[in-house]
Order: structure tokens, then sequence, then C-alpha cells
């Protein structure tokens, strides 16, 4: 019997330690991660040629989305985001969309944006540094910043009900 005591710790306790580790905060198995710190300063070159700063949408609730053209959960998610973007009435209660790429070239971007009729704020963080300080390790990932500038949630990686826990942690914020 000790042989099988051990076989059962040797492989059933590593995964019980693991399993834990990858579960989001919030609950449940879910997605979405609540990390209530200080949304980190940047600004971007957006595809128009505009300098945005994060700090340009103080009081106002900002989806920073991190994208790029040949993600396939990206191009899942973003006809959402356009919607969310298109919505008067949650522009006028201060919702922002901000897409980030950092791996296409600016005329992929562009000719990607006019295929599908996007209109979203597109920034090029080039050199990757945005990404990495909002600890950005894979794509898609989706940030809701609140009205106080403090990460509300982050949404990564994308599943099938990633559109849902996106428009409650919209909601939430935007209260």
């Amino acid at each position: 019997m000790p042989i099988m005591r051990f076989i059962k710790s040797a492989i059933f306790k590593p995964l019980w330690v693991v399993l834990p580790a990858g579960c989001a905060t919030g609950g449940g198995g879910s997605n979405a991660q609540v990390l209530p710190s200080a949304a980190p300063q940047f600004s971007l070159t957006s595809m128009d040629g505009k300098k945005v700063s994060i700090s340009d949408f103080s009081d106002k609730v900002v989806v920073i989305d991190f994208w790029a053209t040949w993600c396939v959960p990206c191009r899942q998610e973003l006809p959402h985001l356009q919607a969310l973007a298109a919505d008067q009435g949650l522009v006028s209660k201060g919702l922002v969309i901000l897409a980030i790429d950092e791996q296409d070239n600016s005329s992929d971007i562009r000719s990607f944006l006019q295929q599908f009729h996007y209109t979203f704020t597109v920034l090029r963080d080039t050199d990757a540094a945005v990404a990495r300080s909002y600890s950005v390790t894979s794509l898609p990932t989706t940030i809701v910043v609140g009205r106080d500038g403090k990460i509300q949630t982050v949404i990564t990686p994308q599943t099938a009900d990633s559109a849902h826990q996106l428009d409650g942690a919209i909601t939430r914020a935007l209260q």
C-alpha cells in the first residue's frame, strides 16, 4: 500500500497544487480576473496619427484590448468590441474602447480595419512596452479600467463566455 500512496501523491498532489494557481480570482473557474490596481500610464500613436494617452480618459471607463490581425480568438472578439464602441448609450455613459496592436505593421492593420469596418481606436505598441506594463502574456487580453483609473477586470484567455464577462465588467464599472 505505501507504493500506492506514493503514486497517488506523486500524480495527484502536484495537479492539486497547480490547478488553483491557474484559477482566476473572482471564483467559479472564470477567466475574468479582478485586479484593483492603478492602470499603468501610456501614450501611443493611433492609426490616424494622433497621440493617445490613457490619462486622456480620466473619469471614463476604458476597455483596453491587446490583439493582432493574425490572432484567431482576437478576430472572434473584435465584432463585440465594435458593437460596444458603436453603442451610443454606452459611449454617452463614458465608455471608451482602445485596441492595442504590437505585432502588425500599419498597412496590415489599416487593411484589416477597412475590410471588417472596425471604427474603434487602434493604437500601435511597436516596442510592446505597454503590453509588458500591463503584464500581457497572451492575445487577446482585455482589460477594463474604471473611472478611478484602476484596473477592474482582466479577461484572458478568451472563451465563449468572454463577451458576457466583458459586458458585466463594463456594467459594473459604469455604475
